[in-house]
This record gives structure tokens, sequence and C-alpha cells, in this order.
């Protein structure tokens, strides 16, 4: 049987063209790509420059778009009209309108691409010095904002380039490898904490990296002591064996008889905006300073809290095997909160329970092993 008379009447849409050049010769550009977003900063495609460094975009309904470019040329890429957008970092929604009419052209949309600074060096194994290959480097600006990344080649070399002047921070990472902040910082380093990288355009700058075999995962007798309360952001690679994975802090004896909580929130700054499915995820335990453990998070959630009641002063440690996002080979930034307040949690738990996930209650007091909702 065939159902008949499911039509489409199509209308037709405006188009967008220009031209992307070197800024300063006028040398057409080819094979940059040219995407198109819009109101709210979404992507509704891209087209790419032909020998001509000519694009056109595909047909777009009547409205005001923001274009901007991405190529692997060497040159620092804009946003529409002449923003710079180094590895499409920028907030497309703060660009110059274009705007579209159903049925016409709008022309002379172009670019003129100034030559970018470059980053560029070798990995190697930090025992034999044997090149290493697929290792990805990340690059960050001078806020810790990531700006791109690139991969070694069979002979252990990367080059980033395209970058504004300015200073920058490079990370290493590579499945079987401890990966390292430039340089030869621990991953679990706040990135700016790393040496800076200066980048004139139209000139290389060497930064090199030297990776320790990964031989499985770091001991308790190893973990990083962290300060009580909000840490800054640290950062790991998704799909990649975290350089950390223990963490310890100490309460002191004036805290004693307080209620502890311990916070763990994961999140990624790829892509940016996140689309509606991204998700993260962040598996943890907390243990005493025995390393009996008082309290584990599993639910599959990217913020996790686990409480418990009427601490002990001593050291207290945090197992934390894995974060993910939905993105591979993402960037994970990873925060801990570590916070006491005497009885506070126990007038949370007294309270009349709501609806929704449920977490253990970990503790000595007379309120350890009820469950309290989140």
């Amino acid at each position: 049987m065939t159902t008949s008379g499911i039509d489409f009447a199509l209308n037709p849409g405006g188009t967008i063209t220009g031209t992307v050049t070197a800024a300063g010769t006028g040398v057409p550009l080819a094979s940059v790509t040219v995407s198109v977003h819009n109101s709210s900063g979404s992507s509704l495609g891209s087209t790419s420059t032909n020998a001509s460094g000519v694009y056109t975009t595909r047909a777009l309904a009547t409205g005001t778009y923001d274009i901007r470019t991405s190529n692997s040329l060497g040159y620092i890429d804009e946003l529409y009209n002449n923003l710079p957008c180094a590895g499409g970092t920028c907030t497309a929604t703060t660009g110059t309108g274009v705007i579209v009419t159903t049925g016409a052209t709008t022309g002379r949309i172009d670019f003129g691409l100034a030559v970018g600074g470059t980053t560029a060096g070798t990995a190697t194994n930090a025992g034999t010095g044997a090149p290493l290959a697929n290792v990805s480097v990340r690059v960050y600006d001078a806020g810790g904002g990531p700006v791109g990344s690139a991969t070694t080649n069979n002979s252990g070399i990367y080059t980033k380039g395209g970058l504004p002047t300015g200073t920058y921070f490079a990370r290493a990472s590579a499945s079987g490898y401890t990966g390292e902040i430039y340089d030869n910082l621990a991953i679990s380093t706040s990135i700016t904490s790393g040496t800076a990288i200066d980048i004139a355009a139209g000139s290389p700058t060497t930064a090199n990296f030297a990776l320790d075999v990964n031989t499985g995962p770091n001991t308790s007798v190893t973990a990083v002591v962290l300060p009580l309360g909000t840490t800054e952001n640290l950062h790991y690679t998704n799909g990649h064996e975290p350089d950390t994975i223990w963490y310890m802090f100490q309460i002191p004896p004036a805290e004693v008889g307080k209620d502890l909580r311990v916070n763990v929130r994961t999140t990624s700054p790829d892509p940016v905006p996140p689309p509606a499915n991204w998700r993260s995820d962040v598996d943890f335990s907390l243990m005493d300073g025995s390393l009996a453990v008082r309290a584990i998070a599993l639910s599959g959630s990217d913020n996790e809290t686990l409480d418990l009641h009427n601490i002990a002063p001593g050291w207290y440690c945090i197992y934390a095997p894995y974060f993910t996002t939905a993105y591979a080979d993402s960037d994970v930034f990873v925060r801990y909160s570590i916070s006491r307040d005497r009885d506070e949690l126990r007038r949370q738990l007294h309270q009349r329970p709501t609806r929704g996930r449920q977490r253990r209650w970990a503790g000595t007091g007379p309120d350890s092993g009820r469950y309290r909702p989140l």
C-alpha cells in the first residue's frame, strides 16, 4: 500500500559568500573552514574555501548570523568582522552579525587572516629518549582557556600554529604514559602554574616534553595534599589514566566533632557552548587515615557529595580513579571542596525527606548509617 500526498513546498534560502585571504599580501587561502552560527551561538554547519579562497554557505533562513574561520595553515582565525578567534575560543555571538534575506546572496563577507605564532617541539620517553607518536599536546592561553591542540607524528614532533602574540601554557598526555604540564609538572597542577611559553607572531617557540611510563595508579603514600576549602579546577584528559588519583587532607584537632562535607565536581570546557546532551561522571571514595572506607560515590553524576558526621581529627583520603566526559579526548576539569560545619549536616538530616536520589550517610554518631536525599 502506498501513502501519497506527503508533499513538501520548500522556500528558497539566502546564502553568504566571501573570500579569505592572507592579510598584507592578499593571497587567497584555500581549505579554510568557514562556520555559520545562529543568534544563540549554535553552529549551523560549515563550508570550505576553494583554490581562489572563496566560500559560499548553504541556504539559510532570513535572519542574522555570525561567521568565523578555522584553519590549519598557521593563520590566526577570526570572527567576522576582524575579531581574533584563535582555536575557535571566542564567543560566536560577539561578532558583527551578517544579515541574510531569503532568496538573496549576502556578499563580500571577507576575512584577511594574519600569520600567527607557533609552538612546536618533541615528545619523548623520559627513560629512553625515544620519540613518542600520538601524544596529544593541548595549548592554553594566559588565563588557562584552551586554544587548540596538536598530535605528535612518528618522530615525536608536534606543531601548533595560528596563535596570536602572547603567553601560553601547554600539557601533554598519551596512553601508557604519565601526562605532564610544561615544563615537567604533574598534570594535576593548575595549568597556569606551568612554565610560560611566550609566542610572537611569525616565529616558533619550542616546548619539549619527556614523559614517564605510567606504571599504574599511584598510592596513598604519594597522595597529593589538598587544602581545606575549594580548590581551583584541576586538569585531566578523558580516555587516559589520571596522573593523580589519591588526595589527602588534614582535619586539625580544633575541628573535632564537626560535620565534614566533601564535594567532587567534574566538568569540561569542550565544546563551547556544551550541547544539551552533555554529561560527565566522577566516582570517588572517602577514607580515614587508616584507609578504611567511610563513604563511596558511584551514582553516575558529575557533581557528587559525601558527608561524615562527628568527625575525628587526623588525615583523610580521597580516592578518585575515574573521571570522564561524553567527548573523546576532551579536557576534564575536576574541583574539590572540603567544608566543615558543626551540626549543619545533622540539621539537614532531620529535615523532612524529599524525593530524589539518596546517598549513604557515614559517621560515628547516632545518625550514622541513615540515608538522606540529595
